[in-house]
Parts: C-alpha cells; structure tokens; sequence
C-alpha cells in the first residue's frame, strides 16, 4: 500500500472539515451523531470478517518466495483503497458560555482496473461525507494508458454521473499499479507470519502476516515506519495543528495472502484513537478538540488476470491538444450562450 495514497484520502479528509461549518449543539447535531455510530456500526458488520482456522504448514520465508512467483504472473487486476472515518469534534473556550459540537461520517475509496502490458487503467475516487444531517459525495474518473512511449492520464469530475470535460497530463511514471502497491511485501523484516491461518465466511483460507509499526521508535530510513510517521506528520500539518495531535503508540498491520493462489488480497490498518486539542487563530482563540473516533484503511486486490479490456471514453482530449481543446470548447460554449441572450433581448 503506498504511502500517498493513504496520505491523499487522510488529508483529503481534513481539507473537507478545514471547509466546514461548525454549528452550535442541537437536537438535530445530537441526532446526526447517532447517525454516524450506527452508520460506522453497519459499515462495520459490512466489512470481511474472518475466523481462525489451521496452523500454518510453512515458514514465513516460503510463503514470500511463493506470493513473489504467483504475483510475477498477474497480467490484470482490480483494487480498492478506502477509509472509513468518523470524526467527533467540540469547540470552546475558557471565556465562552457556550460550546458547540458535531460528528462527521466520511467514506473515500478508490477503485482501480489495470491491466500491466501495455499498460492501461481506468480509476474512479469517490468520497462521501455526511454531517449535520447534510451529505454529499463527489466522484473524480481517471483513465490512463501508453501513447508513444509516454504515459497519459486523463482526469474529469463526474456530474450527473457524467464527466464532460477531461484533463490530459504526461508523465514518464506511472500513477498506481499493482506492483507499486505490493512493495509493502518487501518490507517484512518487521513482520510476522500469524500461527494460524484465517478463514473467511466461504471457508476460504488466508495466511496473514502481521506488522507492527511502533511511533516512539526511531525509525530506519526508507522503512514502512518512515512513511506512516510522514503521513501522520502531513496530517498534522494539512490541519494546521503541528505537534498538537496524539497517536496511538503502535498501529497494526494486517495482511491476507489467499492461501490458494498465493497472492495478497486484502491489507488493513486501524488508526483510530486519534485526538488532539489545538487553538486556530481564525476563530478569536477559541479550542477545537477533535477525536478520529474511526479510521480504517483497508486495500483490497481481486479479479486477478480477468480484466480483459479497459473502454477509453470518445471524447477525451487529442494529445496535441490537451488542455487547449477544453478551453475552445468551452469559448465556444460561451460564445453561443452570448449570442442567445443577444437574441432574447431582441425579440423583447
């Protein structure tokens, strides 16, 4: 799982609340928050869960020699990166009479198809965020693929379930591929292969390799460790709130290797417990407290070698043309409504 997609939903996330309104407790507030809980209780039934089945019948060391193999042969693929996040927070002061409060239910995912040569892929991000009894959800659609020996992505927002207009950028690397993905499993020094094996709900079989990612160690450099520290460390400062929020001492890692075809379907890692009480200046000295009641992240690999064509849409921009041709378009758009509102005040 690589670190800036995490870091991208986390600090996506606190630019959301950064944007919000606080509002004063109410019944309606008091009601949202109980909303939230059971919305984060469902999510949670919701989630894979799974039981404790046999030892294990190899050594660590194996189980990453054969997980190496099976991944060499993964043409195509399908991911999901999501966190759930319930945020409570409360604003006061010594000086105030009042106090004002508020929980906050956000869901961004990210759904991936790639298939690796040549290379092409079509992603969709959503996040849904839903407080004071208001919701809304925004989705964002990415196509990418290899033109002469580049590779080119095109970005549009969905309205209406519809992205009219695209954006082009090039690049020599590409965005987010299963490989990249998968060099957690690199890392494993830290890691430990669990005694037993788990099991799902249709008796499937799963090894799972466990990590511990210890904040109050000094951390090696370029390690997994490093990253989440980083992570959490753009968290605090997307949030104006350097070296004001607490982290658990140790997260856990979890990662599900089908124990049938040896490859990783399923990592999670839970950041919840986070809180923090800090002092923005934009609000004459008021205290905000905050608490990340909720935040799992979860990545998920499936569909491996089935992905057999990724559909381009008609209307994306030519590569000579990019950006440009959006903004003739869009000219062009600007100009006919001229000329109709012309012809309105005429007949009037």
């Amino acid at each position: 799982m690589k670190k800036r997609y995490v870091a991208a939903l986390i600090l996506a996330a606190s630019l959301a609340m950064g944007n919000m309104a606080y509002a004063q407790e109410t019944e309606a507030t008091q009601e949202m928050e109980t909303m939230a809980e059971n919305a984060a209780v469902e999510e949670e039934a919701e989630a894979e869960t799974y039981a404790q089945g046999d030892a294990v019948d190899l050594t660590k060391d194996e189980l990453l020699s054969k997980v190496k193999d099976a991944m060499s042969q993964v043409t195509s693929v399908k991911e999901e990166l999501s966190m759930d996040l319930v945020l409570d927070l409360s604003i006061g002061g010594e000086e105030s009479e009042t106090s004002m409060s508020m929980s906050m239910l956000m869901n961004m995912g990210l759904v991936n198809e790639e298939i690796l040569e040549p290379y092409a892929s079509h992603q969709t991000q959503t996040m849904y965020m839903s407080v004071m009894g208001q919701s809304e959800t925004e989705i964002e659609e990415k196509y990418t693929r290899e033109e002469n020996g580049r590779i080119a992505t095109y970005s549009g927002v969905a309205e209406n379930g519809v992205v009219d207009y695209w954006s082009r950028e090039e690049g020599d690397e590409k965005e987010f591929t299963f490989s990249q993905s998968s060099e957690l499993l690199e890392e494993t020094d830290d890691m430990v292969l669990l005694d037993q094996k788990a099991v799902d709900g249709d008796g499937k079989e799963y090894y799972v390799l466990e990590g511990k990612v210890d904040l109050n160690q000094e951390e090696e450099e370029d390690s997994f460790q490093e990253e989440v520290k980083d992570m959490l460390e753009e968290l605090e400062e997307s949030m104006g709130a350097e070296d004001s929020l607490e982290f658990p001492d140790v997260l856990i890692l979890d990662v599900y290797i089908d124990a049938e075809s040896m490859l990783p379907v399923d990592m999670r890692m839970d950041m919840s417990g986070i809180k923090g009480s800090f002092t923005d200046d934009s609000m004459e000295g008021m205290i905000m407290d905050m608490t990340f009641t909720t935040m799992l992240i979860q990545f998920k690999c499936s569909d491996f070698n089935q992905v057999a064509d990724i559909v381009f849409p008609e209307n994306l921009p030519a590569p000579e043309t990019g950006e440009l041709q959006i903004l003739e378009e869009e000219v062009q758009e600007a100009i006919e409504d001229a000329a109709e509102e012309v012809l309105d005040s005429e007949t009037e």
